[in-house]
């Protein structure tokens, strides 16, 4: 995803509400390369805390929690790459959570935890269960990052998983709210990783994967 300067509009029944990567250089200007830096005291032996804040996905549902999740895989990984024992990784998945959700517990879940760096992963649910609008969800985003920002933590979001229940409602909508995750991704200037395109992708017939080898329940 490109993070260029850029402007986005997201229409709101109150009118147009505008995200300006300029409004947001000076104070938030360096958080691209935040996460580059946090990467490095881990790659220099430093000790570092990751909070792991997302819903149902993150916790690991329908998985072995604490084994199988994917703080854990990613501690894992982060101890065999970087040679480094002194990562702590937390996971703070909630099933059934929003985005409002995850802003009420931000002081308890996130703060509270002193962490170096935050991975967000958002909105599976405020498509899926609360249908909420994707601007609302977008402007939620953002006071999700503002957090993070505010706290000195450095962010890498995620973007939204697939879903491959096509039964369900919502899953039409999806790229309404892939959409304002990005634009408020590229109005930040912040580290993103594109899951919707690589799962997409893994899990295409000739790679050998199913959706079933990724998800028990389709989301």
């Amino acid at each position: 995803i490109s993070t260029g300067i850029a402007t986005n509009q997201l229409s709101t029944t109150s009118g147009t509400y505008r995200l300006k990567v300029s409004d947001h250089a000076v104070k938030y200007g360096q958080q691209y390369t935040a996460w580059d830096d946090l990467l490095k005291k881990i790659y220099d032996g430093d000790a570092v805390k990751i909070v792991c804040l997302g819903d149902s996905i993150t916790f690991g549902e329908g998985v072995t929690a604490g084994v199988e999740d994917y703080p854990t895989r990613l501690k894992e990984i982060l101890d065999v790459a970087y040679r480094n024992n002194n990562v702590t990784i937390v996971n703070k998945g909630v099933g059934g959570n929003t985005t409002f959700n995850m802003i009420d517990r931000f002081a308890t879940d996130v703060i509270a935890e002193n962490p170096d760096g935050v991975i967000l992963m958002a909105g599976m649910n405020d498509i899926k269960t609360s249908f909420i609008p994707p601007e609302i969800y977008g402007a939620n985003i953002e006071d999700l990052f503002r957090l993070c920002f505010d706290n000195n933590y450095a962010l890498l979001s995620l973007d939204i998983t697939p879903r491959w229940r096509t039964n369900n409602d919502g899953y039409q909508w999806q790229d309404q709210y892939r959409n304002a995750l990005r634009g408020v991704v590229k109005s930040f200037n912040v580290r993103f990783v594109d899951l919707f395109e690589k799962l997409s992708n893994l899990s295409n017939s000739k790679n050998g994967f199913a959706t079933t080898d990724i998800t028990y329940d389709g989301v």
